[in-house]
């Protein structure tokens, strides 16, 4: 790890969220690859479900490339939540409905 590991808070729909980012994780990658990767640690502050890991905690790994591209990290995240935001197994998990087997 060649940064200092960051970290943003911000609201998504009343659900706190956390993101730490360390914004250029491998020195190999960037000499490989001739652009930073960034690691994202995303986590539901207080527990429970996000959109894309019911568990509350998402870990990735981005191109730099990427996150420019999406206009930073919040943005980033908040585009991954929207994208599964309308996910059944999301709507469930936020909506607290059993679903019976039977």
């Amino acid at each position: 790890m060649t940064a200092p590991t960051l970290t943003i808070r911000f609201d998504w729909h009343g659900i706190a969220v956390s993101v730490a980012y360390c914004p250029d994780w491998s020195e190999a990658y960037r000499q490989v690859q001739g652009q930073a990767l960034y690691h994202l640690a995303i986590s539901r502050d207080g527990g429970g479900p996000l959109p894309m890991s019911e568990t509350g905690f998402q870990s990735a790994f981005v191109a730099a490339s990427v996150i420019e591209a999406w206009g930073g990290v919040e943005a980033y995240v908040r585009g991954w939540l929207d994208a599964f935001a309308n996910d059944p197994a999301w709507i469930e998990a936020r909506d607290g409905v059993q679903l019976s087997l039977f």
